[in-house]
């Protein structure tokens, strides 16, 4: 495996993450595909240009088999306290939201969430709260009540 490679995948699928991708199914599997390749080999993914298509694309919408890949790649970057993820904290805690009301994800994906949301708590604290009083109040009491399971 190379960088080039690795680069060549990586913008074969971005186009996936657009706008003209009708089937949202499809969408979904590119992240999926997209943050196994994260996991794999972090070191050979230009995070700074990837995550922001990604996290465009979440939640995910048709293909929630792909969740547990794309959620806990998610898990990982924050839990090493990755520099690239850092900046798309609050549009983390939005998509977080979603996830744990979402009545088609499956508890262990919404548990995997939850710990992520606290760890995020752990490191931001208060910073956070103006993010978190911006979600529909049923999704940040559902996240709260997550992220005091994990």
């Amino acid at each position: 495996l190379n960088t080039r490679y690795f680069g060549d995948v990586l913008r074969k699928l971005s186009p996936l993450f657009g706008d003209s991708e009708p089937e949202l199914a499809v969408r979904d599997n590119a992240a999926g595909a997209t943050a196994r390749m994260i996991v794999v080999h972090p070191e050979l993914v230009p995070l700074n240009q990837v995550l922001p298509v990604l996290l465009r694309g979440l939640p995910l919408k048709e293909d929630q088999e792909e969740s547990m890949a794309v959620y806990s790649c998610i898990y990982s970057l924050v839990l090493a306290s990755n520099p690239e993820i850092l900046p798309h904290v609050p549009d983390l805690v939005k998509i977080f939201g979603q996830v744990v009301e979402s009545p088609v994800e499956k508890v262990e994906v919404k548990a995997i969430v939850g710990r992520t949301f606290s760890h995020l708590i752990s490191l931001y604290g208060n910073q956070l709260q103006p993010i978190i009083g911006g979600l529909p109040p049923s999704q940040a009491n559902v996240l709260a009540a997550f992220a005091s399971t994990s």
